[in-house]
């Protein structure tokens, strides 16, 4: 399996392919390397993980096609985001704000 593989079957809410890797490559990863143990516990793909957890939020609550989520989904969401960010020592989502996200790796 690979990390965009792994990472797109955690996210139950439809976002362009391109968003996840996007979020992949910002945070230093190679969408199609393995998703081994070792990556799977790193911070570089958790931060992924909690980065993609605000993106579904997001989208679901600008959703045209009638899709909506409750507010506890909603909070119940960012806690886990923000449990993670709080892990990697990066600024928490607050209600309606996307994190300031620091990458770990250049896009180059």
């Amino acid at each position: 399996m690979t990390i965009l593989e792994a990472l797109s079957d955690l996210i139950t809410y439809p976002i362009k392919p391109g968003a996840y890797q996007q979020t992949i490559i910002k945070r230093g990863l190679n969408p199609s390397d393995e998703a081994d143990r070792t990556m799977l516990n790193s911070p570089s793909y958790n931060l992924c993980y909690a980065d993609l957890l605000v993106l579904e939020i997001e989208a679901i609550n600008t959703s045209k096609e009638g899709r909506s989520i409750s507010k506890a989904k909603e909070e119940s969401l960012r806690e886990l985001a923000n449990d993670i960010y709080r892990k990697y020592g990066e600024e928490e989502v607050l209600q309606g704000k996307q994190p300031q996200i620091t990458y770990l790796g250049d896009l180059y």
